[in-house]
This record gives C-alpha cells, sequence and structure tokens, in this order.
C-alpha cells in the first residue's frame, strides 16, 4: 500500500507535522529506493519501504517507513542496523 506515492505523502500529510512536509510540493518529489542492505556482518536485511525526499530539486533525506503489528521496544537499535 505505502509503495504508492500518493498513499505515502498522504500519510506524511496527515501524521508528520513538520515544516518540510509542506515543502513537498507532489509526488514527484518522493523516488522509491532499492530496500535492501548488506549488514556490516554481510547478511541481508530488507525494510519496508524507503523513499528519497526532495525539495526545491534537491535530494534532502531518507525516510525508512517499518511497518510493526506489536511494539518493538528494540525499534531504536534495529533502525540503527540499516
Amino acid at each position: 500500500m505505502f509503495a504508492s506515492k500518493k498513499i505515502f505523502l498522504d500519510l506524511l500529510r496527515c501524521f508528520v507535522r513538520r515544516g518540510w512536509v509542506d515543502r513537498i510540493e507532489n509526488e514527484d518529489d518522493l523516488e522509491p529506493v532499492n530496500k535492501s542492505y548488506v549488514l556490516p556482518d554481510f547478511s541481508g536485511k530488507e525494510a519496508d519501504v524507503v523513499y528519497k525526499v526532495r525539495l526545491k530539486g534537491r535530494t534532502v533525506f531518507f525516510l525508512l517507513l517499518e511497518l510493526q503489528s506489536d511494539v518493538d521496544f528494540r525499534m531504536p537499535l534495529r533502525l540503527l542496523l540499516y
């Protein structure tokens, strides 16, 4: 579902109350990124959704969305592995 740029942008606009979200002009400012990674121990890792965000034509940062059905208190540590 969040592979759709329109739906992902709607999610950002509804739940992220930051000024940079308002500067995303349209879906063309979001670019899906390969979500497979190789960790330092050479094991593979795959994120749920990763987008490159451009503001005023410049890549500003990457957004990683991990969907969870339960609370995972290790999530901050897990995100450091990406």
